[in-house]
């Protein structure tokens, strides 16, 4: 196919086609449905289609791909190995979102802004940036560990983020 969006019906995930060439293309994932998954967001890292010779690499969370989505109670993005970014407002206001589990890339403005059940945050080893209120009024987070491969944590990441005691950033071997 060419660069379209469609939806994967047994995962409720859309996608957008962004490359167009070769067997192996990046896709972003442009939204979420919640179906039969009980609010798990857990999409695979790559996605092939029946009768196309292709492999979909999913490469960014769009912006506001799963917004205001009070379905959502976990978001285990452990499986997209190709991951290099999570949108603006990818997740904001997602408000029983509990658990979110980032593999890599950089993590976007208000990414995770308004999840005020979002308690549990695991940053993979090789996420390298957290934008500016990506946690903003997380009001049940209580403790992040950041990767040594973060190289930048901008402004305000954590603001408002009130039940949060802890950050530990673990160090290079």
């Amino acid at each position: 196919p060419e660069a379209n969006d469609f939806y994967f019906a047994n995962t409720g995930v859309q996608l957008l086609v962004t490359g167009r060439s070769g067997n192996d293309r990046a896709c972003t994932i442009l939204g979420y449905k919640v179906g039969s998954t009980g609010g798990k967001f857990s999409p695979l890292g790559s996605f092939t289609l029946p009768n196309y010779d292709v492999n979909f690499k999913v490469t960014k969370i769009a912006t506001r791909a799963c917004d205001k989505n009070n379905d959502l109670v976990e978001a285990d993005l452990s499986k997209l190995t190709f991951l290099s970014e999570v949108g603006v407002n990818a997740f904001k206001d997602c408000k029983n979102l509990a658990k979110a589990n980032i593999p890599s890339g950089i993590i976007k403005t208000w990414a995770f802004n308004g999840c005020s059940a979002l308690s549990s945050v695991t940053l993979g080893p090789t996420v390298t940036k957290l934008d500016e209120l990506i946690f903003e009024n997380c009001t049940s987070l209580r403790s992040v560990s950041i990767p040594p491969s973060v190289t930048f944590i901008q402004d305000g990441a954590f603001e408002g983020a009130s039940a949060l005691t802890s950050i530990t950033v673990d160090e290079l071997c």
